[in-house]
């Protein structure tokens, strides 16, 4: 995929698919997260700009989907540094989109805490923004602002994704 990037970003098939018809009766549960597919787009100033879109075929909203948004978008954020170009929007689609009865509470309590949606976390990859291989890095340093408004399951989840020595909050 980071070859094909570099190599004819302009193709319609950076597609990773997790969806094998013939081995579904053989795996414990099949993909929740079943398709994502980069596309690249170039800027009038000539920067490219990288988006990826994830089709997902059964999302948990409550515990699932911000884990699996927050994981996407840093992926892309890492592939578009990789491949020297500028993140740019992650797409998100659900096929079966739920909330499990034994999270009602878990949600009703969360929604009742007045976050502002339009404060999101803003990621920033540590050190300068040179390419190099992703396989190859040990000393990213990624920092996530505007965490004040985020719910606790949102900091939460995005703590568990990266090693403790990774993460830093900065309140912009």
């Amino acid at each position: 995929m980071i070859e094909s990037l570099k190599t004819t970003p302009s193709s319609r098939r950076h597609i990773v698919s997790a969806w094998n018809p013939a081995e579904v009766d053989e795996m414990a549960l099949p993909p929740c997260h079943a398709m994502f597919q980069f596309y690249v787009h170039e800027r009038p100033d000539g920067v490219k700009e990288l988006s990826c879109q994830l089709y997902q075929r059964s999302a948990d909203m409550f515990l699932g989907v911000p884990f699996n948004i927050a994981s996407y978008a840093l992926l892309t954020y890492l592939i578009a540094h990789e491949v020297g170009m500028e993140p740019g929007e992650f797409i998100w689609t659900g096929g079966d989109c739920h909330i499990y009865s034994n999270h009602l509470e878990q949600v009703k309590k969360q929604l009742g805490y007045g976050n502002d949606p339009r404060v999101i976390p803003i990621p920033r990859v540590s050190p300068t923004r040179t390419p190099n291989s992703l396989s190859k890095r040990r000393n990213l340093l990624f920092l996530i602002t505007s965490m004040k408004t985020l719910s606790s399951s949102i900091i939460s989840i995005i703590r568990g994704f990266l090693p403790p020595s990774r993460f830093r909050t900065i309140d912009a």
